[in-house]
């Protein structure tokens, strides 16, 4: 990823350069990964979309220098577009997963259900289910959720187990290419008792590494071959000018002290959401990010 980035950096300056003699903008793809595996790897694509927020319709780009261009990005659309492409291109090789805040907080019904009926076809591996989740929507409600959510320290407080319903599980296992992937989630919690409180009667978020450790000793006994922690936490965390390293001015950030807190040979990737694109390692662990609004 750390190739493609460079390169959409020296794009830039380059376009910058010559923006004063109207050259025409170069528009390449840069979603090929540059890496070539040993003959003996499986290789499984890992894609992920964050922040989606219900942003269903394609927007204008808000780059000074796409101004005067009749561009749109993201979308639904676009989206289902890539998931067929990644169907067709590498099947049963790529895993699609979300680390939340996938509805639009402010929408209505319709809009629920329209983001639900994207959801269905985008056909998700495993989402993060998050606070943003809770705010949109009542989990005990069955017929409102229909996508593969997971959240790992959410507890039923009328069974004191963790939360669980045909929609939300507290951990789930997706197989690749015989390779058996485990999906843990957690998130931040404290914009739900502010703005929905009510939302939260007869639930409660345990401490996040209490639920990683569990849903992980579940993992293990099911026999899973890789564990992945998508983690829907705020971050001020920024990337350095190599694009490899991670800045942290806050030391008591929340991913850092989350990652800081995971025992070694917990989790083997982390997707995290602070609205980068990033591939970078901390203490050790691969974290990938992604860019909000899908």
């Amino acid at each position: 990823m750390k190739n493609w980035q460079k390169l959409t950096l020296i794009s830039l300056h380059l376009f910058l350069l010559s923006a004063c003699t109207k050259a025409p903008l170069e528009l390449g793809r840069y979603s090929e990964p540059q890496w070539t595996a040993n003959e003996k790897d499986l290789v499984i694509e890992v894609f992920t979309t964050n922040n989606f927020s219900g942003k269903l319709a394609a927007s204008r780009s808000d780059l000074e220098f796409l101004k005067d261009i009749d561009l749109k990005l993201g979308g639904a659309d676009l989206l289902l577009a890539y998931r067929e492409i990644s169907k067709k291109r590498n099947p049963d090789k790529n895993l699609w997963l979300d680390s939340g805040g996938i509805f639009d907080p402010n929408g209505d019904r319709i809009h629920l259900a329209e983001t639900q009926h994207v959801l269905a076809r985008m056909d998700y591996d495993a989402l993060a289910f998050t606070e943003q989740e809770l705010v949109a929507i009542n989990p005990q409600i069955k017929s409102e959720l229909k996508a593969p959510f997971v959240n790992s320290h959410l507890i039923d407080l009328s069974s004191g187990a963790p939360f669980s319903s045909d929609a939300i599980r507290p951990w789930r296992i997706v197989e690749k290419s015989g390779i058996r992937i485990g999906i843990i989630a957690v998130t931040d919690y404290l914009n739900v008792k502010k703005i929905s409180p009510e939302k939260l009667r007869g639930l409660y978020f345990e401490d996040m590494v209490l639920g990683v450790l569990r849903a992980k000793n579940e993992l293990e006994k099911n026999k899973v071959h890789a564990k992945v922690l998508v983690a829907q936490i705020e971050s001020s965390c920024l990337l350095k000018d190599n694009l490899e390293e991670l800045h942290c001015a806050n030391s008591e950030d929340a991913l850092r002290k989350l990652m800081a807190r995971l025992p070694p040979k917990t989790i083997d990737l982390v997707v995290a959401s602070p609205n980068l694109i990033a591939a970078v390692k901390i203490n050790d662990i691969p974290v990938i990010m992604a860019p909000s609004f899908g």
